[in-house]
């Protein structure tokens, strides 16, 4: 079954799933509100399962262009408290644009810490376009 939702209030009862699996969607969750996503996504959780989560490392690749985006928009009539690590992103063409922060391993390990969840491993995934993904196992 495919369900839609808000983004904040997963729509199953406690404890509905022996696994959860995200991909590509941490870092599009400002840092203020990462927690209180991972604490729902915990709630989902049944109490031996394992979820796995991954989240783009921009750090690794792209930290010019971070640097330089957060030191341009700092200064700017239209800041809008980027926190550094923050960016806005063409997606194809610049009319579609989306946000990400991204995190450090150091930083995913403290909000996965906060919210409740003991972490198993993280590590990294390289991709073809020289990019990589920090992965996140947890339960």
């Amino acid at each position: 079954n495919f369900s839609l939702y808000d983004g904040i209030n997963i729509p199953f009862p406690d404890k509905s799933f022996e696994n959860l699996v995200s991909f590509a969607v941490i870092h599009h969750i400002p840092p203020e509100s990462l927690v209180s996503w991972l604490i729902e996504a915990k709630r989902v959780l049944k109490a031996d399962g394992v979820a796995i989560f991954s989240s783009w490392d921009l750090w690794n690749t792209h930290k010019n262009q971070l640097l330089k985006y957060y030191f341009k928009n700092k200064f700017s009539k239209n800041f809008f408290n980027t926190s550094l690590g923050d960016i806005v992103l063409g997606f194809t063409s610049h009319k579609n644009t989306r946000y990400v922060h991204s995190y450090t391993e150091k930083e995913l390990r403290k909000y996965f810490k906060k919210a409740g969840f003991n972490i198993i491993e993280i590590g990294y995934k390289s991709r073809e376009s020289g990019n990589r993904n920090i992965l996140i196992i947890v339960n």
